[in-house]
This record gives structure tokens, sequence and C-alpha cells, in this order.
């Protein structure tokens, strides 16, 4: 471990030494995870608990993650099970607030919960590349509800390829886990959200990742799915094999068309067009 990884974990597990009781929003992802892991090393496992949101927005091997991590740390993992964000007009209209919408809703049911647990503060895994190189309305949220909510990478300045480093030397097998948002991002701004749009595009991912594909999106553009992988697995995609099993099992989904994005994956590869 480097000099530099272990400044970074000391001063990581000293901001949660200004705690008692944590709730830490578990995603499944790389970036909660560690928090999660960080927290219970230094507050221990009764004071530590995982929180996820389970909705029409998350993909399905997200929660899995979310499930081994917080049962392989031992602490107590509430899952809430909510749609409600469909009912919100202001998320389903899908403007460039879309995000606050749904991070602010979210989080007053996150703070409702927190409260009745009695832990010190709600924690969340935003970081600091996130907010410095990426529109992120949400984050927005997350600043409205401080100091109930804190984001620990933010406030130390800590980015993503520091947070891998931080995981592997943790012994998290996720550490190098592809990132992941939720699947309205799959949606072009403008176009109407709906659950079946959500779960066609949550099911067409589900292809790509049981064929081996390792970053993956699939952009939804009402009869055309534009398929976007890692640039080193482009040459994968359109092999004859594994094209037409794309092609085909997207049809079945409804896509009448079916495109390769020979740009590949890229964050923010959506816009209002």
């Amino acid at each position: 471990m480097s000099v530099d990884l272990v400044e970074v974990m000391s001063r990581l597990e000293g901001w949660f030494r200004g705690f008692s009781k944590v709730l830490i929003m578990c995603s499944g992802g790389v970036d909660s995870s560690t928090l999660l892991a960080i927290a219970t090393k230094v507050l221990g496992r009764s004071n530590v608990t995982a929180l996820t949101i389970k909705s029409p927005l998350q993909t399905p091997w997200d929660l899995d993650d979310a499930v081994f991590i917080a049962s392989e740390l031992g602490v107590k993992h509430l899952i809430i099970d909510d749609s409600s964000i469909l009912s919100s007009e202001d998320f389903v209209s899908n403007d460039l607030l879309r995000c606050y919408y749904c991070k602010r809703l979210m989080l007053s049911k996150v703070l409702s919960i927190a409260n009745d647990l009695g832990v010190d503060v709600v924690v969340e895994g935003t970081n600091y590349d996130d907010v410095k190189s990426d529109y992120r309305p949400g984050f927005r949220a997350v600043k409205e509800f401080e100091p109930r909510v804190r984001s620990p990478y933010v406030e130390l300045g800590i980015g993503k390829e520091c947070i891998r480093a931080i995981a592997k030397s943790l012994g998290l097998r996720i550490y190098d886990k592809p990132p992941n948002s939720c699947l309205a991002t799959r949606i072009p701004y403008g176009v109407r959200i709906t659950l079946e749009r959500l779960q066609r595009v949550r099911d067409g991912e589900l292809v790509l990742k049981e064929l081996g594909f390792k970053v993956f999106r699939l952009r939804d553009h009402g009869d055309i799915a534009r398929v976007e992988v890692g640039v080193d697995e482009l040459h994968k995609i359109v092999e004859p094999g594994i094209r037409d099993v794309v092609v085909g099992r997207l049809k079945r989904l409804g896509y009448k068309y079916v495109t390769i994005d020979l740009e590949g994956y890229r964050r923010s590869g959506l816009s209002t067009s």
C-alpha cells in the first residue's frame, strides 16, 4: 500500500470517528460499498446500517452486490422496496432536473428511516470526480439535506481511482466493478419515463451481461436500441454468434432496430436527441 493511500484511508477513517452510529446508502457499487467497509472497520458492525432502495430504476445485479457486501461485512441491511418515484410527475416527465427530483424524494424517505433508527448521519457515496467532471443535479439535493446527509468522498476530495485502490486493499471483490447508474439514464431527456421502458432496458442489459460484456448500456430511443459497450469489447459484439443473439433477443423485447454505437460506452452518452 502506498504512503498516499495510507494517508487517504487515515483521513477517511478519521471522518467516520466523528460519529457513533451511521446509515450508509448502499447501491452495490464500489463507492458505497467501500464506505460501508470503512465505517464497519471504524465503528463496528453494531453501529453501522446499510440501506438499499429497491426500485424499477435499479439493476438486479446491483441489488445482488449490495446484499452480498452487507452480508460479508456482517452489518444490518435494510432493503426498502419503493416504486413511488414513478408517481412523481416531476421525475417521469424527464427534464434536465430528473436526478434532482429523484434524489430529493429518496433522501426524504431515507431520513425518515434514519430518524427512526437514531443514527447520527446518513452517508452517501458521491465521489469527488463525479461532482468535478460530470453533470450531477442529484448532488444538489444532497447538499440541500446537509448536515443530516454527508458525502465524505466529496468533502475529503477522494476520487474514483483512489476509492478502487482502497476497496482492493480491503479485499472487496467488486473493487474493479464497472460504473453503473440508474436505468432512467438510458432514456433521453424529454422522453417520458414509464415502467415498461425501464423494464425493457433492464431486460436488454441483462442480455449483454449474460453474454459476458463488462461495460455496457442500452440507450432506449423508442423503436431503436442503441447499444454501447466498452471500446475494447466492440470487436466481440459484432461477432456473428454474439450479434445474432443480441439482435434477436432485443427485437423480442419490442425494438424494431438494434444499433451498435461505434464510439463505445462513455459517461453521459445520452442527450436530448
